[in-house]
This record gives C-alpha cells, structure tokens and sequence, in this order.
C-alpha cells in the first residue's frame, strides 16, 4: 500500500508544524519576560548615564529605559515580613 501524501504535501505539513511551534515558543517565552523581568545581585551599580538607582522599602533597584539593565539588590528569596 503506498502512501496518498506526495512529498510536497509532507513538505507543507512540516512547515505547518514548524510555525505552530514558533507560535508556541514566542507566547512561552513572552510569558517568562514578564516573569523574570530584573537581575537580582548583592551589590548593584548603574550601568549607563540613564540607570537611576532608587530605594523602595528598604530594597535598592536600580531602573533603566533599557530593560537589560534593570537589577534589584538582595537575596533570590525574599523575606516575609512578620
């Protein structure tokens, strides 16, 4: 019995997979942006003239208009405030 799919319908068929993925993987890896959005560090410093560094209940950020640079000063795992 041979098969009633010609190549270039496999072909098509792959590509169609292939985009469904990209699709896939885009949404995922916008979804892990928003997550992990800033780069936690025990000491931090202004990278360029435009970071400014601010203090928020007792924690220092340092924010930028390039979001490469956007860091926050402590432990990976905050403490709960009792």
């Amino acid at each position: 019995m041979q098969c009633s799919s010609s190549p270039l319908e496999k072909a098509v068929m792959s590509l169609r997979r292939a985009l469904k993925l990209r699709q896939w993987l885009v949404f995922f890896s916008s979804i892990i942006k928003i997550i992990r959005n800033m780069k936690v560090s025990g000491s931090v410093k202004p990278r360029c003239a435009k970071c400014k560094t601010v203090r928020r209940s007792g924690t220092i950020y340092v924010i930028c208009e390039n979001p490469r640079h956007k860091q926050r000063q402590g432990s990976k795992m905050r403490k709960k405030s009792a």
